[in-house]
């Protein structure tokens, strides 16, 4: 059993579910739960009941956990963090959506550089809503870290093509989605779903950062006319739906901190049948060719995720 294997346990007794942990811990649901499993086996007796609703400790495995508990937190004794952090240095590029590296990017960036003041980092902004932009962005860029957005078909590809290699290791976040913004000025806005009919009144102001080759599920043929702006901003794009002059097709990670938004002046509002989630992937060198700095980058993006999901709550 590896000191590795006791952090996996206690991260699934925190989250009480296996797939949420493997999520937090950049690793497959399978994977994990095949080290819980060689765990178990290891000691003879299951420490977790699973079921469709999580992991919940058995009563064997609450003690075990508890002695873990114990374990790491007289391991953490034996380290100076201070000193750990002054380890940690050199530069890292990362080759991100901008919809990442704009909304969560300077945050990440400033709390890394509190915690390793040596480390320096470097956001490079690329469109990587398909594959083939993924594949080219790693045959130009030196860049070892990669953030981006793929549909449903791509995202298997992806996944085929990156499972089984060893030198790339990947986790998702599905925790975003696009939806239809519209005015609260709207008799429109007043409903909780809309139909595909509805929309054959409303003009679209189509953003061109906001995801557009990320594909909108056929919605758009439902709009009688769409406008694309070359606007600076998707806040000015939300000041003219406010205006109740067009609507508007967004992430809703992207407006959920915009004053429209979160006033009320401007409505989020889903269509029925034209579900449209959005996920982020990051991929990133596997163990053994992943560095310390990259790492410490790793675990940064990893909050940037669990922030993400509290944003949209």
């Amino acid at each position: 059993m590896r000191l590795e294997d006791l952090k996996y346990m206690l991260e699934i007794e925190r989250c009480g579910s296996i797939n949420k942990a493997a999520q937090n811990l950049f690793l497959s649901h399978s994977t994990l739960s095949y080290i819980v499993q060689g765990v178990e086996q290891e000691l003879g007796y299951p420490i977790f009941f699973r079921s469709k609703r999580g992991a919940i400790p058995t009563p064997r495995g609450a003690e075990i956990l508890k002695e873990c508990h114990i374990i790491m937190n007289l391991i953490a004794r034996w380290h100076d963090p201070a000193h750990s952090a002054q380890e940690i240095k050199g530069h890292v590029q990362i080759t991100s959506i901008p919809i990442f590296s704009r909304i969560l990017g300077l945050d990440m960036l400033i709390r890394l550089k509190q915690n390793y003041p040596n480390l320096t980092i470097h956001f490079e902004e690329r469109k990587l809503f398909l594959l083939e932009d993924l594949l080219t962005q790693m045959s130009k860029s030196t860049a070892r870290i990669l953030v981006g957005s793929l549909s449903g078909p791509e995202r298997a590809v992806f996944e085929h093509k990156f499972s089984g290699d060893p030198d790339w290791s990947f986790q998702w976040a599905d925790v975003d989605s696009m939806a239809l913004h519209i005015s609260a000025r709207h008799p429109l806005a007043r409903r909780e779903i809309l139909y595909p009919e509805d929309l054959s009144e409303l003009p679209l102001l189509f953003y061109p950062d906001s995801g557009g080759r990320f594909g909108y599920s056929g919605i758009l043929r439902y709009f009688p006319s769409i406008q694309t702006y070359n606007i600076s901003t998707s806040e000015l794009v939300l000041d003219m739906v406010a205006e109740n002059l067009s609507v508007t097709l967004a992430s809703r990670l992207v407006t959920a901190r915009s004053g429209p938004v979160r006033s009320g002046a401007v409505r989020c509002v889903p269509v029925d049948g034209f579900p449209m989630p959005m996920n982020y992937y990051v991929l990133y060198p596997s163990e053994p060719h992943i560095t310390a700095a990259e790492g410490a980058v790793i675990e940064g993006i990893q909050k940037c995720f669990r922030s993400m999901e509290e944003m949209l709550q």
